[in-house]
């Protein structure tokens, strides 16, 4: 557990035990409490101190099923604690880090995010809320869920009624929950030291989604955006990674060189985002794979890139002749498998019969017949990186010469 961490639930404890002097020394009966001026319910002070239980007990568990969700809550008091803005932000992000963790390794509960205060009003509203949470957490809520009407006893059967309820009410409310925390693992968690200015875009709706106070999204978007400025331009750091994780430097490129060809990449596909801008031809592919490389992009990215290519399919061609022409080399390289030596043959014999057509619909027809067997192959094609990587590389060379 890192330093903001601790220190934010030691400052927790002790807000928490200011709630419970102010709860201890109320006089029996009394109904408000006057603090700081104002006059506050002892019922709320009550609720705000069970939350600061459920908030500290949330940090330090291991409990499998812990998720927390009341971040409007929780800002209220990253806001009042001594902690710096970027520990507070550490904290924060922290709770959404071990939710996304629960929420991706165990599936089941994408669909079941219980809202404990709606059970307890719909279940058990006379009984102390402190013991409802104690009831609940004795429950194995996913088994009472799975099992057989006809095994459950009254109490359960009654139990399990009021869950499916408190769920229907706070269907959509969990299925932007999920989404949103998905949002920051996507923009931020998986890609903390490269976010673009899109990203944080993305970071910043979440947050609000989620609930989480103004002051603190206005903060934590400033350092994300302050550590984004320091950073050295993009196109620079991409030089730095890629030469430690690629082996194949083909030439020695100056910035302004590095710039101008990952200009010239982004005609054709986005990188940041792994999105095509345009269909692309085989050729096109192959000249896009020498660009990458020239420029050192890691070969994990680079074959993301033809197999994101080659999966979104063909449609750079109308004609499925000329595909055959060119991707001829790669069914030839992929001849071994059977399917694509059948599919070489066969496409053969129709380009034969297509020089002796009798009329415009027969060629039509034999056309349709050269794509129908071309899609035969496509996906033993779109497996195979290695021959755009190895024609790319030729490439280069030939350009070197």
């Amino acid at each position: 557990m890192n330093k903001a961490i601790t220190k934010f639930i030691n400052y927790l404890e002790e807000s928490k035990m200011y709630v419970k002097k102010i709860i201890k020394e109320c006089p029996e009966g009394c109904e408000t409490v006057f603090i700081d001026g104002t006059y506050l319910e002892l019922c709320g002070i009550q609720d705000e101190k069970n939350n600061l239980e459920k908030l500290i007990i949330f940090f330090k568990t291991t409990d499998d099923e812990s998720i927390y969700k009341y971040f409007s809550f929780i800002s209220y008091y990253l806001e009042n604690s001594p902690l710096k803005m970027r520990e507070k932000m550490a904290v924060l992000f922290y709770i959404v880090k071990k939710n996304q963790i629960q929420l991706t390794k165990y599936p089941e509960r994408i669909s079941r995010i219980l809202d404990l205060n709606i059970l307890h009003k719909l279940y058990a509203p006379t009984m102390n809320l402190e013991k409802f949470n104690q009831f609940i957490h004795q429950q194995n809520v996913n088994e009472l869920i799975n099992k057989k009407m006809e095994i459950l006893t009254p109490k359960e059967i009654l139990l399990r009624q009021k869950i499916l309820e408190a769920e229907k009410d706070t269907e959509n409310e969990h299925k932007l929950f999920i989404k949103v925390h998905q949002y920051i693992e996507d923009h931020y968690f998986r890609k903390e030291n490269n976010y673009t200015k899109k990203d944080i875009k993305f970071i910043e709706v979440a947050l609000k989604k989620l609930g989480v106070s103004k002051k603190l999204i206005s903060a934590f978007i400033s350092i994300l955006t302050t550590d984004l400025e320091k950073r050295k331009p993009i196109q620079e750091s991409r030089i730095d990674e890629s030469k430690s994780m690629n082996k194949e430097n083909f030439m020695a490129l100056s910035t302004k060189e590095y710039n101008e060809i990952f200009k010239e990449i982004e005609i054709y596909y986005d990188i940041q985002e792994h999105k095509i801008i345009k269909a692309l031809t085989e050729e096109e592919i192959i000249y896009l794979v020498s660009l990458m490389l020239k420029i050192n992009i890691p070969l994990i990215e680079i074959k993301k890139c033809i197999q994101n290519i080659n999966w979104h399919g063909w449609s750079a061609y109308t004609n499925p002749i000329m595909a055959y022409n060119d991707y001829y080399g790669k069914l030839k390289n992929n001849s071994s498998v059977v399917e694509v030596e059948i599919v070489i043959k066969s496409i053969n014999e129709l380009i034969g019969a297509l020089f002796i057509p009798e009329n415009e619909e027969e060629y039509l027809f034999w056309k349709q017949e050269i794509a129908n067997e071309l899609k035969k192959v496509r996906n033993i094609l779109n497996q195979d990186d290695g021959y755009e990587l190895g024609e790319a590389r030729k490439l280069i060379i030939k350009e070197e010469k």
